[in-house]
Formats: C-alpha cells, sequence, structure tokens
C-alpha cells in the first residue's frame, strides 16, 4: 500500500512498511502502537503538528481502477461466443439443432424439463442487425462494468440478466420463442444505472456518461419503445434491468478493500440461485405447468395455460401443447339415445386398433366420483404411430343421452399423468344449463314449459322427473290430439313407465290414425308385443289400406324376427336338474 505523507519539509511517498519502520524508530508517533491497521495509523498521525498524512480513499482507488484500463476479456468473450454460435448455426446444420433446442420457449421447459433453454437463449440471434446490435451494448456497457467489478462480475451479471430476463419472460408471455443477448445488455445497462447513483460523486467526469443518468434515459427510451412492439421480447428487457439492478447493487469494485469478501458472498448466492434453478426444473418437469379454465358443454375442468385447439394423434377435438407432443380432450356430446361407458370403451378401443393392431388397453375401474354422482369409467392405453409410443390416460363419465370424456395424451408417460390428473381434479359436470332453466320455468299445466322439462329430464335420464310434467298435461291432452301425440312421442323415449298414461290416450282418440300408429310404436319398443298386436289388428281394420299401417305391420313383423331365438338355441336341451 502506498501512502501519501506530508511532513513539513514537504511531501513524501512511502509504503506501509516505511511507515513501521519510521514509527519504530520514534521518528512518527512514537507512542502509537506497533500493530495497527493503516487506515487508523495515519487518523491518528494527522492530528499531530510535525506533519500531515493522508492514506488513499475509497474515491481515490475508484479513480485509480477507472484510469488503469484493463484488458475486457470476458466482455470479449461474451461478444466472441455470441458471433460464434451465429456463425455456427448459419453454416451447419448442427447449428439448427443447437437453434431448436437453444430458444427461450417455457412449454419446453415446463414440460420436458429443457431448462438450459433460460440461459442458451442469450447467445443466439436471428439475423446479422439483431447480433450487431445487441453486440454493441454488451461491448459498450460491458468495458466499463468489467474494469469495475472485474470478470468474474461482468459474467455474473450478464448472466443474471439472461436467466432472469427469461424466467420473467416465461411468465408473462409463455408461448412467445425468444432469442438474443438483449437481457443481458439491459441487466449491463441497469448495473450501469445503479452505479452511477452510488458512486455519482467519485466517478471522473469523463466516465460519466458511461453511468448514470444519460444510460437511464437511454434504457428508459429502449424499454418502454419496445412494449407492444411485434417480435421484441420486452418482458425479457425488463426482467434483465431489474436483475441485474439488484445484483449490480450487491457487487462491490474491486478496488475497495471490502471487496472480495462481499463479491465472494454475492457470486455464490447468485450461481447457487441458479444452479438450483435449472436442475429443479429438469428434475420437476412437468410440474410447472400453470392452468388455465376450460368450459366444453357441460363438462368444466381446467388445461395447461398455454396449449391450443388443435387434432390429438387418434383423431379427436382437443387442446395440444405448442410443443405437438401431449393433448387434451375435454368434451361433451349428447346422443340420440342413452350411452354408455362401455360403447365409448368399445369405440375407442377400435379407433386405437387401427393405428395399432398391439395397442395395449387397461380397463382400470369403474366408480362415481364427480358429484353429482355419474356413472364413470377410467383406463390408460399405450400404442405405436410412426415409431414413437404414445400414452394415454382417459376418464369417461355418462348421464342419460349426455356423454362426457377427458383424454389426455402424449409422449411423455410423467407429461400424460400431470396433465390427467390435474384436470381430473378440476372436473365438474353441472345439470345442463337447458335443465335448470327449464326447472325455472316449469309450472304445472303450463304446456310448453312441460314439454321442455320432460324433454331435459329425459335427456339426463331421470324417468321419473320426466313423467311428472307431462302427466300435469293430460287432462288437457285428451281433448287435444297434437298435444296427444307430442305426449306419446316423448313417453316412446323413455325406458320404462308411461304404460298408463298411453292407454288413456289411446282410449281418448281410437278414430285417431296418428295417436293410435304412434301407441303402437310406443308398446312395441316397451316389448308389449301383445298389446301392439291388438292396436295393430284393430288399426287394420279401420283402415286397411292405408300405407302407414301397413309399414308398422312390416317394423312389427321386422322386430319379432329380430327377438326369434336362433335355430340352436330352440333346441337345445334343458339344464340338467339338481
Amino acid at each position: 500500500m502506498r501512502l501519501h505523507v506530508q511532513l513539513q519539509g514537504g511531501e513524501r511517498v512511502v509504503s506501509f512498511t516505511d511507515f513501521e519502520e519510521a514509527v519504530r524508530q520514534g521518528l512518527i508517533l512514537a507512542d502509537t502502537p506497533m500493530r495497527m491497521s493503516s487506515e487508523e495509523s495515519w487518523r491518528c498521525a494527522r492530528d499531530f503538528p510535525i506533519f500531515h498524512a493522508t492514506m488513499d480513499s475509497p474515491e481515490q482507488r475508484l479513480r485509480r481502477a477507472w484510469e488503469t484500463r484493463r484488458v475486457p476479456w470476458m466482455t470479449a468473450l461474451i461478444v466472441g461466443l455470441c458471433i460464434r454460435m451465429h456463425l455456427w448455426f448459419w453454416g451447419s446444420s448442427a447449428g439448427e439443432v443447437v437453434w431448436e433446442k437453444g430458444t427461450r420457449w417455457w412449454p419446453a421447459v415446463a414440460e420436458n424439463g429443457e431448462s438450459w433453454r433460460l440461459l442458451t437463449y442469450g447467445f443466439l440471434h436471428a439475423n446479422f442487425a439483431h447480433i450487431t446490435m445487441n453486440l454493441l451494448f454488451v461491448a459498450y456497457a460491458g468495458v466499463a462494468l468489467e474494469n469495475m467489478f472485474g470478470s468474474g462480475g461482468l459474467l455474473l451479471l450478464f448472466v443474471a440478466g439472461v436467466w432472469g430476463g427469461g424466467l420473467f419472460s416465461s411468465m408473462l408471455d409463455p408461448t412467445t420463442k425468444a432469442v438474443g443477448a438483449s437481457a443481458g445488455d439491459f441487466a449491463l445497462l441497469g448495473a450501469s444505472i445503479l452505479f452511477g447513483w452510488r458512486h455519482a460523486d467519485i466517478i471522473p467526469a469523463r466516465a460519466k456518461p458511461a453511468f448514470g443518468a444519460v444510460i437511464l434515459l437511454f434504457t428508459l427510451q429502449a424499454l418502454f419503445g419496445s412494449m407492444g412492439e411485434e417480435g421484441v421480447d420486452w418482458q425479457a428487457h425488463l426482467g434483465g434491468a431489474i436483475f441485474g439492478g439488484v445484483f449490480g447493487s450487491l457487487l462491490v469494485p474491486v478496488a475497495l478493500s471490502h471487496a472480495p469478501r462481499r463479491n465472494r458472498w454475492v457470486h455464490g448466492i447468485f450461481w447457487s440461485m441458479v444452479l438450483v434453478s435449472l436442475v429443479g426444473l429438469w428434475a420437476a418437469a412437468p410440474s410447472g405447468l400453470r392452468w388455465t379454465p376450460v368450459v366444453d358443454g357441460e363438462i368444466h375442468t381446467v388445461r395447461p395455460l398455454w396449449w391450443e385447439p388443435g387434432w390429438t394423434v387418434f383423431g379427436a377435438s382437443g387442446w395440444v401443447s405448442p410443443t405437438g407432443e401431449a393433448s387434451l380432450v375435454v368434451d361433451t356430446t349428447e346422443e340420440e339415445k342413452y350411452w354408455s361407458n362401455e360403447e365409448e370403451e368399445r369405440n375407442l378401443r377400435l379407433r386405437l386398433q387401427e393405428m395399432d393392431p398391439q395397442v395395449g388397453f387397461n380397463h382400470l375401474q369403474d366408480g362415481a366420483q364427480v358429484e353429482p354422482a355419474l356413472p364413470e369409467l377410467t383406463f390408460e392405453a399405450h400404442y405405436v404411430v410412426e415409431g414413437r409410443t404414445w400414452y394415454l390416460r382417459g376418464w369417461l363419465a355418462t348421464r342419460g343421452s349426455y356423454r362426457y370424456r377427458l383424454l389426455a395424451e402424449g409422449l411423455d408417460p410423467d407429461l400424460v399423468e400431470m396433465v390427467y390428473e390435474g384436470a381430473l381434479a378440476n372436473v365438474q359436470v353441472p345439470l345442463p344449463e337447458k335443465l335448470v332453466q327449464a326447472r325455472e320455468n316449469w309450472r304445472p299445466g303450463l304446456r310448453r314449459a312441460s314439454q321442455d322439462l320432460a324433454a331435459e329430464e329425459r335427456r339426463i335420464g331421470n324417468e321419473d322427473g320426466a313423467l311428472a310434467p307431462l302427466r300435469s298435461l293430460m287432462t288437457e291432452a285428451r281433448k287435444d290430439p297434437q298435444l296427444a301425440r307430442d305426449i306419446l312421442d316423448e313417453l316412446t323415449l323413455l325406458n320404462k313407465d308411461g304404460e298408463e298414461e298411453a292407454e288413456q290416450l289411446v282410449a281418448a282418440f281410437l278414430d285417431n290414425r296418428k295417436i293410435q300408429l304412434r301407441a303402437i310404436t310406443f308398446f312395441t319398443k316397451r316389448e308389449r308385443t301383445e298389446r301392439a298386436e291388438q292396436l295393430l289388428q284393430a288399426a287394420e281394420q279401420r283402415w286397411p289400406e292405408d300405407r302407414a299401417v301397413q309399414e308398422a305391420r312390416a317394423t312389427l313383423l321386422r322386430v319379432a324376427e329380430q327377438r326369434r331365438p336362433a335355430p340352436e338355441q330352440q333346441h337345445s336341451p334343458p339344464p340338467p336338474a339338481d
């Protein structure tokens, strides 16, 4: 350490050892203890009249550090690496792989664990103009900061911007791909601003344009001017500036005496944070999924935030990951007849077998987990398409003629399981909105409202609920043939009961051909063949030449033929007696 000593005979520059020797010989402050720091000894010495001494202040050391130009090799290394990566990308097929696997793209990070993308994107650029502008900023701010914080400090600030800007942008805009060192640029600019504010009084006049207000104005103009501009990742710019400013304020210029210990702590904390975040994202994928509500018909659940409408491998419409490696089907279908999980499972098996005859299909369980209780079925399957094995987890449920499906498909079984469990845990199947509205509108005896309620109750399989509004119309129906026909049509769609109401309408309109034919259809469906035959014979006597009656006879014969047992069943021996 060099000391400036101003004695009565003039100023003398001595080293710390010279000072100790002078104290030892009693020439300077003989009564001062021999073992003392230089700062303490000179503070004491300045008060003696025989001489005046001043030690190097922090201000002087920072000034000399600024004036002592070091070779900015870390700045040159960052610039050179970006240029090399850019030339490699444009000059080889391997570079295309680096580009594809190195861009910042949150779906690939969250779903596949490709956490390295949060760093590698900062060294890739889209074109010559892009890389030129970014590297000019790196060189401009990097030389000054490397001179102040050292090579390791500059690397920390640049990586902090790239890493922090990548995280910040991924949270705000997870679907967009991005490349470029601009997040690192803004980190260096943010650190320069903080440095300029903290040390404005000690920065040499010619160095001030590199720090503080000038950089602040430029940074604000570049940041806010890019917001909303297409193709500019302003979220990463903002995140980079914030992270650069934070870590720039924690670092201490290397010229100060307490810099080594303080900076070691800052470096250790920062690189530990980066390592933990990268390893954690890699190991925990796909737990980084973010969810958003989705409603399809009557089924309510959630889906990954960045998934978009598309088609699955097995041809269903659903939500597909931007990576194309996973999908989620959430749909409600209303059939013309009552549906069953077994029918849906059989159809799905056939569809999968068309893609892979060796498909593995496991029926897991039946049950009722969703409230209100529904007949449910869960299964899993795996099949090979174009040499890649796809995994499928599925949940099926029915309610009358309503069919509900939740199917998660993908190449990664862990991702499929995560999507399936997340969606199933949030699935809700409330009563259909049309049914809720029909119940609110219904009053006994109201014709239109009663018919609507009966139809909606029938569609969810509530046949008792469907009969109640129809029975409230029976008095009017026995006088109104059109209403009688409508009620018979609705009764025919039910699976049970309603026979008493049908008999009343038959008796009320014995001479109405349309009502008698509807009654024949009703009893035929209920397998009341004898009653249907009686009504048909009566109709043939009344309207022997009517074509609709002849068609009813053909239909009844066809149904009877279908229900007739096969010949081997007719002649099979009786079972042995116990």
